[in-house]
């Protein structure tokens, strides 16, 4: 009798318990009816009333005898019925029935339970092949042409499961897996037989694989049993040239599968996925928790020997072995997740659970909090004088430099490198160093290059103020060119051009996945970004509060070298400026325009030379830093006292950087003011007079000088106590432009500033006749105060018997500070210009 005969539709109350095992409406009623009273017992009638255990004879008086049975009773009661259906489609003929009542059985050693299924007596307890709706169908499957469900599960070869119980069957086909019922463990098979049952058989073609979904039992008794069954029907799928596989789960989580999808919810899809993929040959099954406790163990095994630490904030990292290489990674990282899990499958040969991988991560987490500390670095580290260079790629090539030259490192690196998804890698430098193919490819002014090789040179220098690169120019200049270009030849990565980070959190995201940030486009900064790009550029660190606490703070104390580009002038506050280095690119010819396709044909060519030449420029800085000291350091000492280091081994004259720099920190100069509303109108008043009043004069005065545009601009300060901190903060190049600036004093109790413009002081150097007077050479530092009459001399550290340029102090007047000196001799063959400052004579002459 087809289910769908039966009169009685089900009420929502009755479909309870089947939304509980994850089953959806249409699939249940595809299947069940509720039925009681005389329909269930004509639905369930036993085939053969003669049966051992019925013995009531034949016809209408024997199933009249059947109905006052126990059996009978209990269906009588009614429940819910069920028939499935033969592989072609049609309705199956022996029922599955579950009484609402169920009756108490004597089993085996007089043990009595309840018979929670019944099928009735003299029929063969067959497998059940449920009805899939047409919805279910549409929503899960390929109905491929309108065939019956069954037999294009066979002809499309889709992994099928055997399971225990038609609602356990169903929640599998729900969510994706088709799957026969079996009416108990051990009714997989025919009486008599140990072959899989016909009806099974015929649905299975050669190779496919099936899943045995039995419930997880917490009885050891039980347990046996179930692992018993499991391998007799795992030998009789192999019978028919198929590959069983034995799925297990913690109890925990549902003793039943459709238990489990329910309580899983959402993520039930996701997770029966997971213990599909954990799923293991059926003599291997172990029951749960001994199988939880062995993958426990092999997990752990995977990570035995592998050194556990913790940066200095507090990240808890892993050492682990990958290409016979040791790689840092953080323990809460996707990637570490992932590689346990490859890991455990290459040993295994399975799947490892969530669950297992999410214990053992808090465990090492947990191991960390007492681990040692050290730090992590990102693609370049400085281990005492020597600097190391991560290339990035598949083999863990890292570069050693020091004083005497560099080359590959043999063995493990003394540094701990973290790669994030983001770092691409560097090409693997020449011997053959040249940087000169980047005069094919770059328009920059033939001044600005010594101050470009060297940042790139100082770009590959650690834990040490690195200046901000500026890139202006007009559109059509090659600005995000230039940068992309310098970022690959420093740090390359999957994105090279970066847009401003809105806030503190992004730029410390930005500056932890990368060693080299590049922002492109920029039209203005604002003072908050101005501040922290300074920090990140000079190492001050910035703090903010860490996400979903109260108190913790995430920290960055680290040192990255930044380029800017834009249209305009985007960086106007002067610290920012004092920090910084500013590139102007020219317009490109229509002459010299390349295509994308020939421009990274040129710089392939030319980036493992070049990047060879930057760090033969780095073991000659590492070998000459100690010994060399410009004579009056500048803004950013450490790059100044670089640029004279390495002048040389990018086959500069020797001078050339200073020159360089001195007119760029003009240039710099020149922009903080022009930049600066308030700065501008202060050199316009004082060439007139100079200033001593209130903050509210100044202002006034300052107003009565620029124009009402001028006024309305964002940046015209409107308060006078605004305008007191806008002066400290401009102080610094308006003494330079020899401004002086006095406040912190009264005069008739009112707060006065005073400002002065005091003209400079000429310097007088007699008898070398050089229209520009730089330095050019380090001096040796006299032991005594120099005499008149004395030599002073200035060596270059690399050769200085060769290089050595020899003044003599002819006079010098103590009261007005002023000095003669003559130039004696020089032997360096190329005769440069010879340089002097009168500022250093007079901090040197007793």
């Amino acid at each position: 009798m087809p289910v769908t005969d039966l009169a009685n539709l089900p009420r929502d109350r009755d479909l309870v318990e089947f939304r509980d095992s994850a089953i959806p409406d249409a699939l249940t009623l595809a299947n069940v009816r509720f039925v009681e009273g005389r329909e269930a017992l004509t639905a369930f009638r036993p085939l053969d009333t003669t049966s051992p255990g019925l013995d009531l004879g034949r016809g209408r008086d024997a199933w009249k005898k059947w109905t006052g049975t126990e059996q009978g009773g209990a269906i009588g009661q009614g429940g819910w019925i069920a028939f499935g259906c033969t592989p072609d489609g049609r309705t199956a003929t022996i029922p599955y029935f579950k009484p609402k009542k169920p009756r108490d059985s004597e089993g085996a050693g007089g043990k009595v339970k309840l018979v929670k299924y019944e099928t009735p007596s003299g029929s063969e307890a067959s497998p059940i092949l449920p009805f899939v709706d047409e919805e279910t169908v549409e929503a899960l499957y390929d109905h491929q042409g309108g065939q019956p469900f069954w037999p294009t599960i066979r002809r499309i070869s889709q992994p099928i499961a055997i399971v225990e119980g038609l609602k356990k069957a169903l929640a599998l086909i729900a969510h994706g897996v088709p799957a026969i019922a079996i009416r108990g463990i051990t009714q997989w098979h025919q009486k008599g037989s140990k072959q899989l049952h016909p009806l099974i058989a015929e649905l299975l073609s050669p190779g496919q694989t099936v899943y045995i979904i039995f419930d997880q039992d917490a009885k050891a008794s039980t347990q046996k049993a179930v692992r018993h069954q499991m391998s007799e029907l795992g030998v009789a799928v192999e019978g028919v040239g198929c590959v069983p596989l034995a799925v297990g789960w913690d109890e925990a989580i549902g003793k039943g599968i459709d238990d489990a999808l329910f309580l899983r919810g959402h993520r039930a899809k996701d997770w029966l996925e997971s213990i599909l993929d954990t799923a293991v040959p059926p003599h291997e099954a172990l029951p749960a928790a001994e199988a939880k406790t062995a993958n426990a163990t092999r997990l752990s095994q995977i990570v035995d020997g592998c050194d556990i630490w913790q940066t200095d904030d507090r990240t808890a990292m892993i050492d682990i072995p990958i290409n016979r290489h040791k790689e840092s990674i953080g323990i809460n990282e996707p990637r570490f997740r992932s590689w346990l899990a490859a890991e455990f499958y290459q040993r295994t040969g399975r799947h490892c659970s969530s669950d297992a991988l999410g214990q053992l991560i808090e465990r090492l987490r947990g191991q960390a909090i007492s681990a040692p500390e050290y730090e992590i670095f990102h693609r370049v580290a400085k281990i005492g004088d020597e600097i190391y260079l991560d290339i990035g790629d598949r083999n863990h090539t890292v570069i050693k430099i020091c004083g005497a030259g560099w080359g590959v490192l043999e063995g493990e690196c003394p540094a701990k490198f973290r790669r994030p998804n983001s770092m691409k890698a560097l090409p693997m430098p020449s011997k053959d160093a040249d940087w000169s193919g980047l005069k094919d490819i770059l328009n920059l002014q033939d001044k600005d290059w010594v101050l470009l090789m060297t940042w790139l040179s100082w770009g590959l220098y650690p834990d040490r103020p690195h200046p901000i690169l500026i890139l202006n120019g007009e559109q059509g200049t090659g600005k995000s060119k230039t940068s992309e270009l310098l970022k690959r030849l420093i740090d390359p990565a999957k994105a090279l051009l970066l847009s401003m980070p809105e806030d503190a959190r992004a730029l410390k995201s930005h500056a932890n996945n990368r060693w080299c940030l590049t922002y492109d486009n920029l039209s203005g900064l604002s003072s908050r970004m101005s501040d922290l790009l300074c920090r990140v550029a000079t190492k001050s660190g910035f703090s903010e509060r860490a996400l979903y606490t109260d108190d913790d703070e995430s920290v960055f104390d680290g040192v990255r070298p930044i380029i800017l580009n834009g249209i305009e002038a985007m960086a106007t506050r002067p610290d920012l400026l004092d920090r910084s280095i500013i590139l102007n690119l020219s317009p490109i010819d229509d002459d010299h325009r390349m295509t994308e396709e020939a421009w990274e044909n040129c710089l392939t060519d030319c980036q493992s030379h070049v990047l060879g030449s930057m760090l033969n420029a780095l073991a000659q800085g590492l070998r000459r830093k100690s010994n060399v000291r410009p004579i009056a350091l500048a803004r950013m000492a450490d790059f100044h006292v670089w640029g004279h280091c390495v002048e040389s081994a990018f086959d500069f004259e020797p001078g050339a950087f200073e020159i360089a720099y001195q007119a760029n920190r003009n240039l710099i100069h020149e922009t903080a003011i022009d930049n600066d509303a308030i700065a501008t109108a202060l050199l316009q008043l004082l060439e007139v007079q100079n200033f001593m009043g209130s903050a509210s004069e100044l202002l006034s005065k300052l107003g009565a000088i620029v124009t009402d545009e001028q006024r309305k601009a964002p940046d015209w300060i409107k308060s006078p106590r605004v305008l007191g901190r806008r002066l400290a903060r401009l102080a610094p190049e308006l003494r330079k432009h020899g401004i002086e600036i006095r406040t912190g004093f009264r005069i008739a109790g009112v707060r006065t500033i005073a400002l002065e413009l005091i003209p400079k002081a000429p310097e007088i150097i007699s008898s070398i006749e050089e229209e520009t007077i730089v330095e050019e050479y380090f001096y040796e530092e006299p032991t005594a105060p120099l005499e008149v009459g004395e030599d002073v001399v200035f060596a270059d550290s690399d050769d200085p018997e060769r290089n050595k340029v020899h003044y003599k102090l002819l006079e010098f007047d103590r009261n007005s500070g002023s000095c003669t000196i003559e130039l004696q001799r020089t032997n360096n063959e190329a005769n440069p210009r010879l340089i002097s400052r009168f500022e250093w004579l007079k901090r040197r002459i007793a």
